[in-house]
């Protein structure tokens, strides 16, 4: 039942398709963390470590409350889970987020792959992956692995 009014609540208040003309406060929110859980799944092996450092990260991006956090995870779960392209959630990052939230991006997916301890080579790859869709140097994409290894 409580998954059944999760979708509903989902559905009355979450832009499902992320249309550009159509701009919620969460449909932000949701691409981020959908990005974020994408780098967790990237090694097939998601550690509560790498959700826990999502919950973080969306926690102290969009200053949620744990609830607001707890609810934004289970959804970004759900459409990760149900989701067959990245390009609607790149899509609304890249017209609405500036090179240094981008980067900012970049940082965080880091934090993610490096939360359970070690950097598996098909996290890596997924964030260049990531880093391409956003349209970000090769200069960043080091920078922002080098800032998180030093943090």
């Amino acid at each position: 039942m409580a998954l059944d009014n999760i979708k509903s609540f989902f559905k009355k208040n979450v832009v499902q398709d992320l249309d550009p003309g159509k701009k919620e406060p969460h449909a932000l929110h949701l691409a981020y963390a959908i990005l974020m859980f994408e780098i967790s799944y990237a090694d097939f092996d998601v550690q509560e470590e790498e959700i826990k450092s999502i919950g973080n990260i969306l926690e102290n991006k969009f200053q949620l409350e744990k609830e607001d956090r707890d609810w934004l995870l289970d959804i970004a779960k759900m459409r990760h889970d149900d989701t067959l392209s990245l390009y609607p959630f790149i899509k609304e990052i890249n017209e609405n987020f500036k090179h240094e939230e981008k980067f900012q991006i970049l940082v965080a997916a880091w934090e993610v792959a490096y939360a359970d301890g070690r950097l598996d080579k098909h996290e890596e790859h997924r964030i260049r992956k990531i880093s391409d869709l956003l349209r970000m140097s090769h200069k960043d994409f080091i920078k922002s692995k080098i800032q998180v290894i030093e943090a």
